[in-house]
């Protein structure tokens, strides 16, 4: 009786198994490791200010009567138009909320160089996204940034 013997290279020992993640768990991981060790701040509804400075604002307010607090993780520019009485840009923004899940907005900015007295005034109206989902590119921008914010080498790549 002959025995053949077959060496397996992807062979995993049980221990290895158990420290090793699926994609979710690590997903899962990250956003957990964010949601305990980032520094949340208020999410603004709208606001007015100069020089990029709010001094009104109004907030977020939950079913559970508590402001929503978010950390910005990704913003991109979807519009942008320059006008005679000021200027309008739109971009998309997700937060990382302290419940741990992801939030996309819109946020819409009006600004204005107000020449008597030297400021530019401006406003700022975040609309919630109906649709929540987010584009591979997005994802993947999404979890790189969070991976920075929590002093982890970049993961994921597109």
């Amino acid at each position: 009786m002959k025995n053949n013997v077959v060496k397996f290279d992807n062979y995993q020992t049980a221990e290895e198994k158990d420290n090793s993640l699926t994609m979710e768990e690590t997903i899962e991981r990250l956003l957990i490791n964010g949601q305990n060790n980032l520094e949340f701040e208020p999410v603004p509804k709208n606001a007015t200010g100069d020089d990029w400075n709010y001094d009104e604002e109004e907030f977020y307010i939950g079913n559970d009567g508590d402001v929503l607090m978010g950390y910005l993780l990704y913003n991109s520019e979807e519009f942008q138009q320059e006008g005679i009485d000021g200027n309008i840009e739109m971009e998309k923004e997700i937060f990382l909320t302290e419940e741990g899940r992801l939030l996309v907005v819109f946020a819409v900015t009006e600004y204005d160089y107000c020449p008597s007295c030297e400021k530019v005034h401006c406003r700022l109206h975040r609309i919630i996204a109906q649709d929540q989902s987010l584009s591979n590119e997005e994802a993947v921008a999404v979890l790189n940034e969070l991976c920075i914010e929590l002093d982890e080498e970049p993961m994921f790549f597109e």
